[in-house]
């Protein structure tokens, strides 16, 4: 029985030393599961935590880029009470981009320059940016903006928008551009005229309201401003967004069907003073903020099409047109703008195509000398490419005439108007064709690449402008003219040699003959000419 009780026993303490080790043999396996588990778990942890670390100093990379373009534009908010000053818009007098603001944002400007120690009086006017707000924008929607990295080294942030090249610093100023785009809805820039517009108003020029018009294209309305001395006979007017109804007896606004707001009713139209119903503003309120833009270098003007069926071509001093309207009417240049210009009654309008520096995409223009040029029509713009393209193609390029054809209108560069030009005469006798001199080498400080362009193709080739005589760039002309009439694609004098922009006109005769290229107003550089036959 002793024996069958140890038995029994030994058994039983078998069987229990077996589980213990199974016991054991499982919680270690559930032990390193667990641990790499917890370690799993600590390893999303710790990529999550980084990740909210990534956006959030992305999130203040970003923010502290917006505020450091901000400031580079000295941008200045024009309401003590609210981070934006908002006005309702009505039309004012004026061809240029003078606005009219009311008396309380004179006496904030003169305020916040005595507070900041800055004196009021200033080489550059005070520019605005005028804004149609977007109101479903939401920072930051520009997909340059989100893809914004910020640099391993954050020490020199601050530094990161210091001025640089022209071409650097407006690569790094594209983001800001494009979130200003989605931000307004439409925003150009423009000065003040005078500070008498009734509080709560901003007085737009036809430029300005057609130019937020435009860009903002269907997603406002546009209205005209009623006179209220007429609100008798005039159609009800209808509430403005964020206005209440006992609020609206200083000006109201009608919807756009206004056949006979036209006419000329005789009153003044001096700058600044309303214009009632005479065009369409838009239909919504128009942030104005106070911005310190750049000095301009220079501009290309393109000139619309109804420009060149009004003759733009024929224009003989086009710089002289030019700067009268700029100081006339304009103190601000943006890109798109379109801006008038008047010569003997006859209005020219040209839009701005490329502006320098090209920082913000808008530039001031008065107090300081810019470089204009012309750059092709739309509808010319392939076949200006295509020249631009035969006159570069030369690796060791000089300075002179801008591609495309036209002088750039600096101060240093020879006025059109000094140049005389030269009327066309009727052929009496052919000349003789002269010999081409030899071409002289790309690095003579006296070469002049020429392309000709005529009916039957183009030319190109150097000249001595010291030596050579129109009578051998007219022998030149000769290889790529025609004409319907018999024995006239080899008579020099039955055409001229002109230029495109300012227009210059060249021909043949006994007096002109042996006139040297530099004696005729041509410059070492390059010059395209067009053939026009009689």
């Amino acid at each position: 029985m002793d024996f069958d009780r140890a038995a029994q026993r030994f058994a039983r303490d078998q069987n229990k030393l077996k589980a213990q080790r199974q016991a054991r043999q499982t919680n270690k396996a559930l032990s390193a599961k667990a641990q790499r588990e917890a370690a799993i778990r600590k390893q999303q942890a710790q990529k999550l935590l980084a990740e909210r670390q990534r956006k959030q100093r992305q999130a203040e990379y970003v923010e502290q880029y917006m505020r450091q373009c901000d400031r580079n534009l000295h941008v200045k908010a024009l309401s003590s009470s609210s981070s934006s000053l908002q006005l309702q818009p009505t039309s004012i007098h004026g061809e240029g981009d003078k606005i009219s603001l009311p008396p309380s944002v004179l006496e904030h400007l003169t305020s916040s320059s005595q507070d900041d120690g800055t004196a009021t009086a200033s080489s550059s006017p005070w520019t605005f940016r005028i804004g149609i707000l977007n109101p479903n924008y939401s920072f930051p929607q520009s997909k340059l903006i989100q893809d914004m990295v910020p640099p391993d080294d954050r020490d020199d942030d601050d530094g990161a928008m210091d001025d640089d090249d022209d071409d650097n610093q407006a690569e790094k100023l594209a983001p800001y551009r494009e979130e200003l785009s989605h931000k307004y809805l439409a925003w150009t820039h423009g000065t003040v005229v005078e500070f008498t517009q009734e509080e709560g108003h901003v007085g737009l020029p036809f430029g300005i309201a057609r130019a937020l018009i435009e860009q903002a294209g269907d997603a406002i309305s546009v209205t005209r401003t009623v006179d209220p001395a007429g609100a008798a006979t005039a159609k009800q007017p209808i509430d403005l967004p964020g206005e209440n109804d006992d609020e609206n007896d200083s000006m109201d606004v009608e919807t756009v069907n206004h056949e006979n707001n036209n006419d000329d009713d005789g009153g003044e139209k001096t700058a600044g003073h309303l214009a009632w119903g005479k065009f369409d503003v838009p239909n919504a309120l128009v942030e104005i903020s106070l911005v310190q833009l750049p000095k301009g270098r220079a501009c290309t003007l393109v000139p619309t099409q109804e420009a060149l069926e009004k003759g733009f071509y024929n224009l003989k001093d086009i710089k002289l047109v030019l700067e009268q309207s700029l100081i006339r009417t304009r103190a601000v240049l943006s890109l798109n703008d379109v801006v008038h210009s008047w010569h003997r009654g006859v209005q020219y309008d040209v839009q701005v195509s490329q502006l320098e520096p090209a920082d913000y995409h808008a530039v001031v223009c008065i107090n300081t000398d810019i470089t204009v040029e012309f750059g092709a029509p739309p509808e010319q713009e392939g076949q200006e490419k295509e020249e631009e393209e035969a006159l570069t193609s030369d690796p060791e390029r000089t300075g002179g005439y801008t591609l495309g054809g036209g002088r750039t209108l600096a101060n240093n560069t020879k006025s059109t108007s000094t140049t005389p030009q030269i009327k066309a005469t009727a052929p009496s006798t052919a000349l003789s064709t002269p010999q081409l001199p030899p071409e002289p080498p790309a690095s003579d400080s006296n070469s002049l690449l020429v392309q000709i362009r005529g009916p039957k193709g183009h030319v190109k080739r150097r000249f001595d402008v010291a030596t050579a005589n129109l009578a051998h760039l007219f022998a030149l002309a000769s290889t790529s003219t025609i004409s319907s009439s018999p024995g006239k694609e080899d008579n020099p004098r039955a055409f001229r040699l002109v230029t495109r922009f300012p227009r210059r006109v060249f021909t043949l005769d006994d007096t002109t003959s042996r006139q040297t290229l530099q004696e005729a107003g041509l410059t070492p550089g390059q010059e395209l000419l067009m053939v026009e036959t009689f």
